[in-house]
């Protein structure tokens, strides 16, 4: 999903390495509201590579820092608001903020990094135009001397001038469809873990492209992932599920 640029600034000056990480795994699953339902201890240590008790630490010490709130109701998963990152509609622009719908963002390739090279990666990423940098800047950003390690993720050239020019090589740069993508991911998952509902990677992301295509119609969509359940369906069916959104929308037009 999105952050807010002066959010991930404050992430930048105040967070540990993995605290960073696990910040960006959740803003990607959050909603325009900045909430993020029923975050699993198990998925996030596998995405960014910590262990329980490092999970543990990392959300805490987040509250703490008044980056996220945690809504304690529930035993095992955890409702969280992230702080001041709401938007009030898919095309509100009233914030500067940065899409976080890379694929990288979600590999432990990244997560691994040192946090100078991850909180640069981002940094870079959300710069508006041209990425060219002075020795001096990057100086700041403690990177100077990291540059050999930054080429697996940027095409560097140097200037006659002395300017720094930055790249993301493709590998890196590749998204996925749309801003939603990982937030739908996580609902669909979540809700087929708890309903027992098997699916295969094709019908995963053709239950997403159809939870996508009709986000606008958020009660319909969720009426259609329950029709499962009453059905007793026993895995996902995105055919069906397109097949109920579609009978509701014509029922209400």
């Amino acid at each position: 999903m999105r952050l807010k640029i002066k959010n991930l600034v404050k992430a930048f000056e105040k967070l540990t390495s993995l605290e960073f990480s696990l910040y960006i795994h959740m803003a990607q699953r959050a909603d325009l509201k900045g909430l993020l339902q029923d975050l699993t201890m198990r998925e996030a240590k596998q995405v960014v590579g910590c262990s329980k008790q490092g999970f543990y630490d990392a959300l805490y010490s987040l509250e703490e820092k008044n980056f996220v709130a945690i809504n304690y109701s529930k035993n095992i998963d955890f409702d969280i608001l992230m702080v001041d990152n709401s938007f009030t509609s898919e095309k509100d622009s009233s914030e500067p903020y940065i899409n976080l719908n890379f694929a990288f963002l979600n590999t432990l390739k990244f997560h691994r990094l040192s946090i100078a090279i991850k909180k640069f990666i981002l940094r870079i990423m959300s710069f508006k135009g041209k990425r060219r940098l002075s020795k001096d800047t990057l100086k700041r950003y403690k990177v100077l001397y990291l540059l050999d390690d930054l080429k697996e993720f940027f095409d560097i050239k140097v200037l006659d001038s002395g300017i720094y020019v930055f790249s993301m090589v493709y590998e890196f740069i590749k998204n996925y469809g749309n801003i939603f993508y990982q937030h739908i991911k996580h609902k669909i998952k979540n809700f087929a873990k708890k309903n027992k509902l098997k699916y295969n990677l094709k019908e995963l992301k053709d239950t997403i492209n159809v939870i996508y295509n009709n986000r606008s119609f958020v009660s319909i969509c969720n009426y259609a992932l329950s029709e499962l359940v009453r059905q007793e369906k026993r895995k996902l069916e995105p055919k069906l599920i397109n097949h109920i959104i579609t009978t509701k929308k014509i029922q209400i037009n």
